[in-house]
């Protein structure tokens, strides 16, 4: 049986304790870990990176990553706050994205029970021609 997903939210940013680093692989670039309440599952991580790729943002390709339980996230100096905010976007709707899915997962989860219900029906039925 496929499994649902959880949602997983951005913990409050503290300007002053964010670590941030220059990027070893980005010139101009630095990085940051933004911290998550808990770590995503494997369908969380596929639906942000699936919004990641969706967004209209211009820079939706610069790079963030799902480590563990943060998101470590490479810009340029000018761009952090946009990036931040972009970002928080990103996790909402991508939160969005996983109720669908958990719905999905629901639908599909009731009607092969329906399913399991109906051939059990029948196959009782079966059971009681032969008595007759």
């Amino acid at each position: 049986m496929v499994s649902s997903s959880g949602r997983v939210n951005l913990k409050p940013i503290d300007p002053d304790k964010l670590k941030i680093e220059k990027s070893a692989l980005l010139p101009g670039a630095y990085v940051f870990d933004l911290e998550l309440d808990s770590t995503p599952d494997h369908h969380w991580i596929l639906a942000f990176e699936a919004e990641r790729q969706a967004s209209r943002y211009m820079h939706a390709r610069t790079p963030v990553a799902v480590v563990g339980n943060k998101l470590e996230v490479a810009t340029l100096p000018d761009e952090i706050k946009g990036k931040v905010e972009w970002i928080k976007g990103l996790v909402d709707s991508t939160n969005k994205s996983i109720e669908k899915y958990n719905e999905q997962i629901k639908q599909r989860h009731e009607a092969e029970q329906q399913k399991q219900l109906k051939e059990q029906e029948t196959i009782k039925r079966m059971r009681e021609a032969l008595k007759k």
